[in-house]
């Protein structure tokens, strides 16, 4: 039985390093089918209007641009028709006041058909190249933990070092990713004492249901408020520093009956960068998060020793 459970552990190993190993090639090899070059290029705005929708929201633009001595207008502000993330929506609030300012700004074109332009950089080509390539490392990893666990369950000399180097290694990539996406809000947090209050208002809010696999239900209620700030005026609808605004249906409904469709109130303003902007400044959930990205990194650390690698430099 020891034997049948070491084969089948053998097998699934080399099954995840065939997989990762195709994932990581295809990603590569053909990752530039789906991930466009666009170069940024002048432009000017011609006309931009912020729509507002039930749960999500659009710009319209018209904008002309010159490139390789031709002239184009386009009217796309990005490849996704609604967004209602708070990056594209700082991106709209900084076209508006472009818009405002004489219409200088900066487009993306597409260097394979420079008729296609977009004001919001395309990213999903990119994000979807090397989602699959880390993913594809994942799988790896994994593999060749499965095939060094046999062989170290079998007293192969040596194995139990490399089997630490990929356990190392799969902490390690686990936190370095963990830190590119918490790494933002860690350093909005720690800089938000300096932060200042500035008067803002209401433009939108809606509620949004999820349910996972369980059937578990998180809700979601979602403020969209403009502010003023050195004459300047910015749309934003961050509510904290993750911009998490509830996972429990009382709260979230709390939550939406505090800040109605015209309700004034005093929002929390990065005076560096105004752009940025908070309703609450929570910062415990992101210290929080950046304490568990550290764990992963000891552990990767630790787990070198645990498992036996020792490093000589002579």
């Amino acid at each position: 039985m020891e034997e049948e459970r070491s084969s089948d552990r053998f097998g699934k190993g080399l099954v995840s390093i065939l997989i990762g190993a195709a994932l990581i090639f295809g990603a590569l090899k053909y990752g530039h089918l789906v991930s466009k070059n666009y170069l940024k290029t002048p432009c000017t705005i011609k006309k931009v209007s912020f729509g507002i929708n039930s749960k999500s929201y659009d710009m319209v633009t018209d904008f002309e641009y010159v490139f390789k001595g031709k002239s184009y207008i386009s009217e796309t502000f990005s490849d996704q028709k609604t967004f209602t993330s708070p990056g594209t929506v700082r991106l709209a609030s900084e076209l508006e006041r472009a818009f405002n300012d004489g219409g200088q700004y900066h487009c993306f074109v597409m260097e394979d058909d420079p008729s296609k332009a977009y004001l919001v950089e395309p990213r999903f080509g990119f994000y979807l190249k090397w989602g699959v390539f880390v993913f594809g490392l994942f799988f790896l990893l994994g593999g060749c933990g499965y095939i060094f666990q046999v062989l170290t369950d079998n007293f192969v000399p040596g194995a139990r070092a490399y089997l630490g180097v990929f356990f190392s290694a799969t902490m390690f990539l686990t936190a370095i990713i963990g830190s590119y996406f918490i790494f933002p809000y860690l350093t909005q947090a720690v800089s938000s004492g300096n932060w200042v209050k500035a008067k803002a208002v209401v433009d939108h809010r809606f509620y949004d249901v999820s349910v996972d696999e369980k059937g578990k239900k998180s809700y979601y209620v979602e403020v969209l408020y403009r502010y003023k700030y050195k004459g300047q005026e910015y749309r934003s609808n961050q509510y904290n520093f993750l911009n998490s605004s509830s996972a429990d249906k009382d709260e979230a409904i709390a939550i939406g009956r505090k800040f109605p469709k015209g309700k004034r109130f005093n929002c929390y303003v990065d005076p560096e960068s105004p752009e940025y902007s908070v309703i609450e400044k929570e910062t415990f959930v992101v210290y929080l998060l950046s304490f568990a990205v550290l764990m992963f990194y000891l552990v990767g650390y630790l787990s070198i020793n645990g498992w036996g690698v020792r490093i000589n430099i002579n």
